[in-house]
């Protein structure tokens, strides 16, 4: 079946294929952007020494934990009703990154790998 971690591998190499298509600009011109740290760290292992893939890679979340609502299991806290607004403002809470996300000086093309809502709002 479909699983997470399939979905990272195919959203990976498609921005593979992205990069490799954009190399004649230069690796220093082109960003990779994936969502969170971890998915950035699998992508720089990957792709390490392949002078096919030269770019930048950046994530947009650099705490690096990634939520993925309820794979986890367990008892979930029974949260108070909250209204749209306070949700959204606690989804885009900033608790401790480096400040606001912003691509590599000489970007040319940046590439953002599958964005969620909240990564659209942070590119934005």
């Amino acid at each position: 079946g479909l699983t997470m971690e399939k979905l990272d591998t195919s959203n990976r190499e498609l921005a593979r294929l992205f990069v490799e298509m954009f190399q004649p600009l230069g690796g220093q011109h082109i960003s990779a952007v994936f969502n969170d740290e971890i998915l950035a760290d699998e992508a720089r292992k990957l792709w390490s020494g392949d002078l096919s893939v030269e770019c930048n890679i950046v994530a947009i979340d650099r705490k690096g934990k990634r939520s993925r609502g309820g794979l986890m299991g367990g008892k979930k806290k029974k949260k108070k009703a909250k209204g749209f607004a306070s949700k959204m403002a606690e989804e885009l809470e900033d608790d401790g990154s480096s400040g606001p996300f912003n691509l590599p000086k000489d970007t040319e093309v940046a590439l953002f790998v599958a964005p969620g809502p909240k990564e659209l709002v942070a590119i934005e």
